[in-house]
């Protein structure tokens, strides 16, 4: 909804929740929340309470399932608390070519400890295919050289690309992170 663009840019803080959908024409509808500057929490929590107050999100007609989206059952952990944090460090760097764009995917994990590893990258929603050096993963995609030039809005430049890593290790532990490339990041 771009209901809320101006109200964000003046700064007033907003938050949109689902109230349904149309019956007649299937169009989501929202109920915005507004607050008053550094209230956020207060904000969040007050939006929150209104959305587990009913069942009224509903699934995208247009938006499929992503097959790959589920990870496998998790292990029970023999001794919980004891392993240490698992952290990941993201980056990803674009470069241009013709009319395309290709971008270098790095993904170290930290915190392995010699579990395997089960990782999942996106960029822009589609899955990168990694390949695993110890503890980094690499990778590549292409995406048209448009996306790193479209432009958002009147007040924003081009977003670029979305860069997204999920990982998780056998015993259970869990991480993720994003990065944004190729435009005002």
């Amino acid at each position: 909804a771009n209901g809320n663009l101006v109200p964000r840019h003046l700064g007033i803080p907003t938050v949109t929740v689902p109230m349904g959908t149309m019956e007649d024409i299937g169009m989501p509808v929202g109920l915005t929340f507004a607050g008053k500057a550094y209230a956020d929490t207060k904000l969040l929590r007050l939006a929150g309470d209104f959305e587990r107050s009913g069942q009224r999100r509903s699934r995208p007609p247009r938006t499929p399932e992503l097959p790959d989206d589920v990870f496998f059952a998790r292990p029970a952990a023999d001794q919980p608390g004891e392993s240490s944090p698992l952290t990941l460090a993201l980056a990803a760097e674009p470069r241009h070519a013709d009319d395309q764009d290709e971008i270098s995917i790095m993904l170290d994990v930290d915190g392995e400890a010699g579990t395997e590893t089960h990782a999942k990258v996106h960029v822009n929603g589609e899955p990168v295919t990694m390949q695993r050096t110890g503890a980094r993963l690499t990778g590549r995609a292409v995406v048209p050289g448009k996306e790193h030039q479209r432009s958002h809005s009147v007040w924003r430049g081009s977003y670029g690309s979305i860069v997204s890593a999920v990982v998780r290790l056998e015993d259970g532990r869990a991480a993720g992170a994003y990065v944004v490339t190729g435009g005002i990041g």
